[in-house]
């Protein structure tokens, strides 16, 4: 996969293959034509739709290792398999993650784990590399989360949620991007 501006000079990236789709979470304030987060999708083998198989980060983002780094924060924008809501059409009706002032977690919406709250602490960990299961949904739950600057000179923020079914299996699964656009 060799990334390369857009042939008609829009600014915009062309992923080579074999990435079938990529889409722009937030913008970059340090080049105009690479977003700061970027979620890439192919077809994978034996399914018959497009996948989010990497998100890219701008390696000026911060990484947050800890859900206090998250206060006060929400996440309303909700992408899979490069769809905003990971649905088609895309919506992002109700889907939200909600940190209050200590870093707690409110969970709405179905796009995510099954647990309507997540604490500061669990949220913590699962940002630190260990998983939080969900026996609901019978899978497994990592977040990486990361600060960047915007091109207004704000700081942006965006929560990778990586699902499997099994510990063993945490290469494989389900990446999604939470975002705040």
């Amino acid at each position: 996969m060799t990334p390369n501006a857009n042939a008609n000079g829009d600014g915009g990236i062309a992923y080579g293959s074999p990435v079938t789709a990529g889409v722009a979470i937030a913008s970059n304030s340090k080049d105009s034509n690479l977003p700061a987060v970027a979620m890439i999708c192919q077809n994978i083998s034996g399914s018959s739709s497009t996948k989010s198989t990497d998100v890219l980060v701008t390696s000026t983002a911060t990484q947050i290792t800890s859900a206090s780094g998250l206060a006060n924060q929400t996440f309303t924008f909700f992408r899979e398999d490069c769809s905003q809501g990971g649905t088609n059409p895309p919506t992002t009706s109700g889907n939200a993650l909600v940190f209050d002032a200590n870093g707690n977690v409110t969970v709405t919406g179905t796009a995510t784990i099954s647990s309507p709250t997540i604490s500061a602490s669990t949220f913590t960990l699962a940002l630190n590399g260990q998983a939080i299961y969900d026996a609901t949904a019978g899978k497994y739950t990592v977040f990486n989360a990361f600060s960047f600057v915007k091109p207004n000179g704000s700081t942006g923020y965006a929560v990778i949620e990586h699902d499997a079914p099994a510990l063993s299996g945490m290469t494989k699964g389900v990446i999604s991007v939470w975002s705040q656009q």
